[in-house]
């Protein structure tokens, strides 16, 4: 090959040198003395030549191709699609619209307070204290004796029949009664008296009168206040 035969005429040039340097002249002849020839410097002259001109001539090496980095490839952002699947048993009632019940819009009052609308109850007996003897916050001395009358009047819708009473409570707690008022037509009146003794204590006390109708329900109150002193 081509470079085998350049190595082999660097090794004969070597060998020349050599043997140039090995050879001396006769010692009957005395001659003029030669320059040295150094030879270690001529081994490294004709190896840089050498070196130099085959690197001149070798070919030169192909670049390695760039490694390609692989392609990463980005995430595609896909929406999502949701899709329902109807239910047959849905089906059948799909059209068909809830209707929910609506509160009634009550009246407002001051304030912005919204309250529910009262109906007033309707009562067929009613009754009023047309008189009170003596009249409520009458002021009387420690053990004073004396009666509270109450003038009653049927001021309902109906006459009262014999089922309707009264009853009394005195300031100490004790109750009397029931004392059954008869037959009472609408705009009539009767009178309740209850014997009091007033206490020794100075202070404020009250009688009370209920009236009851047929229903054994209580639908007339009234009280009678007095101070001792």
């Amino acid at each position: 090959m081509k470079y085998t035969k350049k190595f082999a005429l660097v090794l004969a040039l070597l060998t020349a040198a050599f043997l140039m340097a090995s050879c001396t002249a006769p010692a009957a002849a005395p001659v003029e003395s030669q320059p040295t020839i150094d030879v270690a410097a001529l081994k490294a002259e004709i190896a840089s030549t050498v070196i130099a001109e085959i690197t001149q001539q070798a070919p030169a090496q192909p670049e390695a191709p760039a490694e390609e980095q692989p392609v990463v490839e980005q995430p595609t952002q896909t929406p999502w699609v949701i899709t329902a699947t109807p239910d047959p048993a849905q089906e059948e009632t799909m059209g068909v619209v809830a209707v929910l019940p609506t509160a009634t819009k009550k009246p407002a009052t001051s304030g912005g307070a919204v309250w529910p609308t009262v109906t007033p109850t309707y009562y067929t007996d009613v009754a009023r204290c047309a008189n009170l003897q003596p009249a409520s916050y009458s002021v009387v001395s420690p053990g004073y004796d004396f009666d509270t009358v109450w003038t009653i009047e049927n001021t309902g819708h109906r006459q009262w029949n014999t089922s309707f009473y009264y009853k009394m409570r005195r300031f100490d707690g004790t109750e009397f009664g029931p004392v059954y008022v008869g037959a009472l037509t609408v705009g009539d009146t009767f009178n309740a008296v209850l014997d009091t003794t007033a206490p020794h204590t100075p202070g404020n006390y009250v009688n009370t009168l209920y009236l009851v109708n047929d229903d054994g329900v209580t639908f007339f109150t009234s009280a009678f206040v007095f101070t001792v002193k």
